[in-house]
């Protein structure tokens, strides 16, 4: 085959469709690979014979401009040694290029090389261009042969390239990563379905069992223990709710009498009402009736005495309050709220001991924890599923085999 021949566009004929399995695809590259490189290989090993041939001549030319001699007596000394500072240079940036610039045997790294050349031949052109122009003005006739050897050399490679580039060895190189990206986005499409098997395996283990705990609660709800409990329940928020209506009453009733009762502190400095201003509920049930009776008495003595001094409105307010409590009042308040004191410390030891409870209260925890977990896996598989939707194998396989079809002309199904 010509070396002009590569550049003809021919017709090739579409073979016949035939499939071609993926784990042999590998095979159909290197054999294709092989076929094409058995083409070019003597253009390829011509060219790469040409190029040290013109390296080796480069170098000779390198020889005879350092041997060269200036041999016009008017060249002044100084302009002498202006030259052989940048022959020095020039020869070694040459020389550096020769040493660096070998075309590998393996045809798979010419490619590599060519382009390594190219930018061998730029970091050349740009460090000699002032030592060349100087020698230029010496020794033109070497500088030029010089330069001839370079512009071969760079036109061997351009025609290696080319021939590289109508070769298709670099179509297959995009077809073997159209294969790895298949053979990557099955094994991926594989990975996920299998996580996405193993994750309904455990979603369905969860949601029995959380249908197993629900049927459980339900049982045990219904029961006539857990009944029984709700009862007991019902009341201690019935005492809690009598206990708290006692203190807002009291509450009330304090608040009401606060400004006579700070006054009557200040003027007898009885030290039994500051305890009732600091917390009336808590002295109270600690020091007895007796003793908010007599202070309550002496107030309203006070009030009418003028010595308690108040507005007119307020102290109204203060002498009804007052004038409206019952005889022992506070007595029965206080036997009725120890009493409802009792009841609730029974009933809470009761409820204490239940273990219905506790069974129903530990299974709720554990089905919101099922039910959690269940929510998070369903998650998780509906993030793989839509993983699954964007791996487009279907796409992917056209796409190699459209690859196949446009540059092979063979009309190959690729079987999964």
């Amino acid at each position: 085959m010509g070396i002009f021949d590569l550049f003809r566009k021919k017709q090739e004929p579409i073979k016949e469709a035939h499939q071609l399995s993926l784990a042999k695809s590998n095979e159909w590259i290197k054999n294709r690979r092989d076929k094409i490189i058995e083409d070019i290989r003597l253009e390829i090993n011509s060219l790469i014979r040409e190029f040290n041939t013109q390296k080796e001549l480069l170098g000779e030319n390198v020889l005879l401009l350092g041997m060269a001699e200036v041999k016009d007596e008017r060249v002044l000394e100084r302009a002498k040694h202006i030259m052989e500072g940048n022959s020095e240079n020039y020869i070694q940036k040459l020389n550096q290029f020769i040493n660096e610039n070998e075309i590998p045997l393996e045809f798979e790294k010419i490619e590599f090389f060519c382009n390594k050349f190219d930018n061998s031949m730029d970091e050349l052109t740009k460090t000699t261009v002032k030592s060349h122009n100087i020698m230029q003005e010496f020794f033109i006739k070497e500088t030029n042969a010089l330069s001839n050897s370079v512009k071969d050399l760079d036109k061997v490679v351009f025609s290696l390239k080319k021939i590289l580039q109508n070769s298709k060895l670099g179509t297959l190189r995009k077809i073997e990563k159209s294969v790895f990206e298949l053979e990557s986005r099955l094994k991926e499409e594989k990975d996920l379905e299998t996580k996405a098997t193993l994750l309904k395996a455990d979603i369905s283990a969860t949601e029995e069992k959380i249908t197993e705990i629900s049927n459980t609660l339900k049982t045990l709800k219904e029961s006539k223990e857990y009944g029984d409990f709700l009862n007991t329940l019902v009341r201690r928020d019935n005492i809690l709710q009598e206990m708290n209506r006692i203190k807002a009453d009291l509450l009330r009733f304090f608040s009401a009498i606060e400004p006579a009762l700070r006054k009557y502190e200040n003027y007898v400095q009885d030290k039994l009402a500051k305890e009732y201003l600091d917390n009336h509920f808590r002295t109270l049930m600690d020091n007895g009736h007796l003793g908010i009776q007599k202070i309550i008495s002496e107030i309203k003595s006070l009030i009418v005495l003028g010595r308690i001094e108040l507005r007119e409105e307020k102290k109204e307010r203060i002498l009804a309050e007052i004038n409206r409590l019952e005889e022992n009042y506070f007595a029965q308040l206080i036997i009725k709220y120890k009493e409802l004191n009792k009841k609730l410390e029974e009933i809470t030891a009761e409820i204490d001991n239940v273990k219905i409870d506790k069974k129903v209260r530990e299974l709720a925890s554990l089905s919101d924890a099922e039910n959690l977990k269940a929510g998070e896996e369903k998650q998780r598989l509906d993030r793989i599923t839509k993983q699954l939707e964007e791996i487009n194998i279907d796409s992917l396989k056209s796409d190699l085999e459209k690859e196949i079809m446009e540059h092979f002309k063979e009309d190959i199904k690729i079987k999964l």
